[in-house]
């Protein structure tokens, strides 16, 4: 090397080190505020929550969602000391509600209480302002009811079974409701028809009231409907109870046998209640939620509470509602394909 590269050489050394010294100080500046911006936000999540949180239900007031929902927000409202309130956004088959949350502020404080119809939706509506597995991040799994198989007292079936060889004898004349096409209630129905090869005609209506007032005075034979706003009815003789829809027989009705036991195939309907958050919620979040509502959960008050809609507890982890809600919607999609249903 020459006697002028050796020179400058060292002088541009000098001069790398000489601006590393100057910039020194506003490094030091920059990385501790850097750490004092992640402190803050550990400490806000570990604060959380720190003010009151908004559930919103997707669907009308008055039904099983809301009570539900108010039940178990009450319980948390008291452990967490903040307010946690229900807010009823019903409309378009749960899709009103579910867009709200989907594009709200990713911060924990509006969550979705959800129910099937979050799984159905993809199959049924071609475009949706959302998508379930993309812009929502599930919590929780809350709990999970059977709904009850429902007759027309007049209806000549004592069982399901005695329906199932009625139906084929008078194929496409026997008809059943349901809250809606593509509702939880109607793809039930059509899943019975695709498990017992039967003929039966849809009526669908505007809500599960109207349906169930119907049944009552025999303007339909059959109704799938929750046991809630069913059992008053059926304790008064104006409806028969043929079944339960789940896989294992209801704690509340251990008498009334499964549809599966009726129809001898696997046969597992159930309505379940959700809790999401929009995707990107903190996961410290997410799993402080999730902790806390199995806590609840675990409670012997909370459980014969949820005994009186006839739920079952659950509470589970976000890793495994998420497994359950994609698995939820391949299972409705090979139904909703397969009934040929489409959105009205």
């Amino acid at each position: 090397m020459s006697i002028w590269a050796s020179f400058f050489s060292r002088e541009i050394t000098k001069g790398r080190e000489a601006a590393t010294a100057s910039r020194l100080p506003w490094l030091i500046m920059l990385f501790s505020g850097a750490a004092l911006v992640a402190h803050a936000r550990v400490g806000a999540q570990s604060a959380y929550p720190a003010k009151p949180v908004r559930w919103v239900v997707p669907y009308a007031a008055g039904g099983p969602t809301e009570r539900i929902a108010r039940v178990v927000g009450h319980s948390l409202s008291e452990m967490w000391g903040r307010q946690v309130v229900v807010d009823m956004r019903p409309g378009a088959n749960s899709i009103i509600g579910t867009d709200l949350v989907a594009k709200a502020t990713p911060d924990g404080y509006t969550m979705l209480m959800a129910l099937p119809a979050l799984a159905i939706n993809p199959s049924v509506y071609k475009k949706l302002p959302y998508d379930a597995l993309r812009d929502l991040a599930p919590v929780t799994l809350v709990a999970s009811a059977a709904y009850l198989f429902l007759a027309y007292p007049g209806l000549p079936a004592k069982s399901v079974a005695e329906v199932v060889a009625l139906a084929k004898k008078r194929a496409g004349e026997l008809s059943f409701g349901s809250g809606g096409v593509a509702s939880p209630a109607h793809l039930a129905m059509e899943l019975f028809k695709q498990k017992t090869t039967t003929q039966l005609l849809h009526v669908p209506y505007k809500g599960g009231a109207p349906a169930l007032t119907d049944l009552v005075s025999g303007q339909i034979q059959i109704l799938v409907n929750p046991a809630l706003s069913s059992l008053p009815l059926v304790k008064a003789g104006r409806l028969k109870a043929l079944a339960v829809t789940s896989s294992k027989r209801s704690r509340m009705l251990p008498d009334i046998p499964t549809v599966a036991e009726e129809i001898n195939a696997p046969y597992d309907v159930t309505t379940w209640y959700g809790l999401f958050t929009p995707l990107g919620t903190a996961s410290p979040i997410v799993d402080a939620v999730s902790v806390a509502v199995a806590k609840t959960l675990r409670d012997k008050q909370m459980q014969d509470r949820l005994g009186e809609f006839d739920a079952e507890p659950v509470g589970s982890t976000p890793r495994e509602f998420e497994m359950f809600l994609k698995k939820e919607v391949i299972n409705w999609s090979v139904v909703v394909r397969s009934a040929r249903v489409e959105s009205q």
